[in-house]
């Protein structure tokens, strides 16, 4: 029997601005992950015997990686900090993730990242013949399943 799985080509995680959709460097994103921010500690009380448990739920970290191609990834991250000097609000900032199935009576699954800190960790490249790379990390409260 064949089973349902999901392939990272199947995957598109895709950056929105201020309610635009970035295209041109951020049309494909790589290396994409959200994970959730979460402890379970441990509480202890005079009299019994067991601790109890406590997960604690803070938000979501989301990073990715993308090929340089126009130069809008340092845009993008210097329209962030020329807020931060100005002291006015950042863009808004929200991280969509479209996961599809081989099996076509598996919907798609659309998660979003809602008013998402973003930060540039690394704009690099490796070599004279390799591609330009930029590197974010960010955070956010809520993650939405449409």
């Amino acid at each position: 029997m064949a089973t349902t799985r999901i392939r990272g080509q199947e995957t598109t995680g895709q950056l929105v601005v201020d309610g635009k959709l970035l295209l041109g460097s951020f049309a494909k994103l790589e290396n994409w992950a959200f994970k959730p921010i979460s402890d379970i500690k441990d509480s202890d009380f005079v009299g019994e015997a067991e601790s109890e448990f406590d997960v604690q739920h803070h938000g979501w970290e989301v990073s990715f990686t993308i090929h340089e191609q126009d130069g809008q990834a340092m845009q993008t991250y210097l329209q962030i900090v020329a807020a931060l000097e100005a002291g006015i609000a950042m863009p808004n900032f929200n991280f969509v993730v479209i996961e599809s199935y081989r099996d076509p009576s598996v919907p798609l699954s659309t998660y979003v990242c809602q008013d998402l800190k973003l930060k540039l960790d690394e704009h690099a490249a490796s070599g004279r013949k390799e591609y330009v790379k930029n590197s974010f990390t960010g955070k956010c409260k809520v993650v939405r399943k449409l």
